[in-house]
C-alpha cells in the first residue's frame, strides 16, 4: 500500500486557478528537513505538473523549537507575542530554502501571490509565510474569520498551509511528513496521531466548504504521484 494517505473528503467543485485549466496545489515541508535532510529531499518532493502551479510553504524546524523551548523557560512570556516571533522567524527558513533552491520562483507578498495566479501552470513557488499570515489578517475583509487560525503554539505551519490553500481557491493540499501515513485516513485522525497539529483539525471541522479541498498526507522520503 502505497504511504501516501488522502485525508479530506473527495474534491466535490474543485476550485481551479485563474488561468483557463490550470489548478493551484499547496505543499507543505517542515522545517526540520532543512537541518536533516539533504536537498534532494526537498527536491524530489516538488513535482508540478504542467497543469498546476505548485505553492511551497518551508516550516520553522528547529528555528521555531528554540522558541518554544525559550518559552518553557520563561512561560509569563505572552503566548500571542511568542506566536508571531516564530511567524517572523519563518522569514530565515523561507529565505534559505529559496537560497537552496534558486529553480523555484520566490513570493514575497501577497500582491505577488495574487499575481501568481495569472500565469501558466508548471511553476514552482516558496512562499513567504508573512506574505499571506501576519499581524491585523482579522481586520482583512477578503479572509473569512473561520480561516484564521488560533494565535498559539498549536499552531503550526500545518495550519497555515491550510490558510494559504483556502486564500488562493487551491484544489489540493499536500503535507509531507517523515513518517508513515498510510493507515491515516481523515485529517482528525492525523491531529489525534500528532502527525499533523490539532489546530488544522479544528479549521476543517468547522469549514463548511472542507469537501473543496482535498488533504494528502505522503511520507518525505517517498514522490507524490
Amino acid at each position: 500500500m502505497s504511504r501516501k494517505s488522502r485525508v479530506g473528503d473527495s474534491i466535490a467543485n474543485p476550485q481551479t486557478g485563474l488561468h483557463s485549466g490550470t489548478s493551484n496545489t499547496v505543499l507543505k515541508i517542515g522545517g526540520s528537513t532543512l537541518f536533516h535532510g539533504p536537498v534532494r529531499t526537498l527536491r524530489s518532493s516538488i513535482h508540478a505538473s504542467v497543469t498546476e502551479r505548485t505553492y511551497v510553504v518551508i516550516g520553522g524546524g528547529e528555528t521555531v523549537e528554540s522558541m518554544r523551548l525559550l518559552h518553557s523557560v520563561y512561560p509569563h512570556l505572552s503566548e500571542q507575542d511568542m506566536h508571531w516571533r516564530c511567524v517572523e522567524l519563518l522569514d530565515a527558513t523561507w529565505q534559505v530554502a529559496c537560497e537552496l533552491m534558486p529553480e523555484c520562483e520566490p513570493l514575497e507578498s501577497w500582491d505577488e501571490i495574487q499575481a501568481s495566479r495569472s500565469e501558466p501552470g508548471g511553476r514552482t513557488y516558496l512562499v513567504r509565510v508573512r506574505g499571506f499570515y501576519d499581524r491585523g489578517i482579522e481586520d482583512d475583509p477578503s479572509v473569512e474569520s473561520n480561516w484564521i487560525p488560533a494565535v498559539e503554539w498549536k499552531t503550526t505551519t500545518d495550519a497555515l498551509a491550510w490558510l494559504l490553500a483556502k486564500r488562493i481557491g487551491a484544489s489540493r493540499l499536500r503535507i509531507a511528513k517523515q513518517c508513515p501515513c498510510d493507515t491515516i485516513r481523515t485529517i482528525h485522525d492525523a491531529a489525534s496521531e500528532g502527525i499533523v497539529d490539532v489546530e488544522i483539525s479544528r479549521l476543517v471541522a468547522y469549514d463548511p466548504e472542507a469537501a473543496s479541498l482535498c488533504i494528502e498526507l505522503f511520507r518525505l522520503e517517498e514522490t507524490p504521484t
